[in-house]
């Protein structure tokens, strides 16, 4: 892993120049992409589940394979996401700007209705995220989705998520707040 060193100056213009700090030096850790070859700083790579490694791949090049394969295995990638959906059980989840809690939700399927809200905007979507995206308001980039309580009764799956959104008043679940 390679090295590189910045030298940062900051100074202000009053009637001489002042220094205000004469060098900063910052480490810039890269790491070198086996697919494209290229010398990316480490937030360019994912990290494992345990958080110690990166992945041999950019974020670039993981996201081109994934999509290669989801093409070329389509019942493979079905059956998988299939599987994966119906194993989380039902309740309610949260979703993240940057680390702003900007709504709350319930669903029988959480990560069905994830992929509602971080959908492609259309006019005829019912979600408020999907909307905010749309119209460039939220990054699909920033926003983070996790799961809060996993409540199987629907009513009671209801009365909680009520109770949470008026507790934190999330930007984007406004017709609750006042409820």
């Amino acid at each position: 892993m390679e090295k590189q060193k910045i030298f940062i100056t900051f100074s202000l213009d009053v009637h001489k120049k002042i220094d205000i700090v004469d060098k900063i030096e910052k480490e810039i850790k890269l790491k070198n992409c086996k697919k494209c070859k290229q010398d990316k700083d480490l937030s360019e790579y994912y990290k494992s589940h345990k958080g110690k490694y990166y992945s041999p791949w950019c974020k670039n090049c993981s996201k081109q394979k994934n999509k290669q394969y989801r093409i070329d295995h389509p019942e493979k990638y079905r059956q998988y996401n299939k599987k994966f959906h119906n194993s989380i059980p039902p309740g309610i989840y949260s979703i993240y700007n940057f680390d702003e809690l900007i709504y709350i939700g319930e669903s029988i399927k959480p990560y069905v209705r994830k992929g509602y809200h971080f959908s492609n905007f259309s006019e005829s979507s019912n979600s408020v995220i999907a909307q905010a995206i749309g119209n460039g308001e939220l990054q699909r980039e920033n926003l983070s989705f996790k799961m809060l309580e996993y409540v199987d009764d629907d009513s009671a799956r209801r009365q909680r998520e009520t109770v949470l959104i008026q507790h934190y008043q999330p930007k984007y679940n406004n017709h609750y707040v006042n409820a």
